[in-house]
């Protein structure tokens, strides 16, 4: 089993504080000094950590990367199987439905998400935690910019509450981009224990990286429901 997330985390800190303590210079910018060596650290003894993660959550990755392939296989992937209001599916069924099939529908919902998608794809690439997290907080802010500009575009009736993303819209949305990026399905259980083991700074713990890990956490819990 891995070792205490706290201690791994109390050695990084201690190592920063070091820094911080030998050169004077960098006090002044501890925060930066401190997120630096942390990054540094954790980028060196990342394989070793994110195999005991691995090995100890390898029955939650394959149950999730089971379900996410077949999701996408079996036509589980379209935009309403995952609970997402209309007027965010951007697949033209909204305001009212122009009669195109599901997979042409998909198709242009899987387009107009796509920098989205490729962006989850890219989660694995991130070796921190810390990278990860702004990944998924800027994640979530494209979800958000993608809708509005896709109807800024367009000629339509939607109100500014029509376009307001709720908690639970968001849920449904990571889930769908979630399951559309096949390479963030794999060991998407550890990478968010990784996350909530190492994400103990109360400023990103409970700010936008804190929401964003807690929304994709809330979302693998929608998409086990649907299983």
């Amino acid at each position: 089993m891995p070792a205490p997330p706290l201690c791994h985390f109390a050695i990084f800190s201690f190592h920063a504080g070091i820094l911080s303590y030998k050169y004077a210079c960098l006090r002044p910018h501890r925060p930066t000094a401190h997120r630096a060596v942390l990054d540094a650290l954790f980028d060196h003894l990342q394989p070793t950590l994110h195999g005991l993660f691995v090995a100890a959550f390898a029955q939650e990755d394959t149950f999730l990367l089971s379900l996410t392939t077949r999701m996408r296989e079996r036509g589980g992937q379209r935009p309403e199987a995952f609970g997402i209001k209309p007027v965010f599916r951007l697949d033209g069924s909204w305001p009212a439905d122009d009669g195109r099939d599901a997979n042409d529908r998909l198709m242009r919902s899987l387009r107009h998400y796509d920098s989205v998608i490729q962006a989850m794809n890219s989660l694995p690439a991130h070796r921190s935690p810390w990278a990860k997290a702004e990944l998924l907080a800027a994640i979530c802010r494209d979800i958000d910019h993608t809708i509005k500009a896709f109807y800024a575009s367009r000629a339509t009736s939607a109100s500014a509450l029509d376009l307001n993303v709720t908690a639970d819209d968001l849920r449904a949305l990571l889930a769908f981009v979630l399951v559309s990026a096949p390479a963030a399905c794999r060991n998407v259980a550890t990478q968010l224990v990784v996350l909530g083991s190492f994400l103990t700074d109360a400023s990103r713990a409970m700010g936008e990286e804190g929401f964003a890990v807690a929304t994709l956490s809330s979302a693998v819990s929608h998409l086990c429901h649907l299983a």
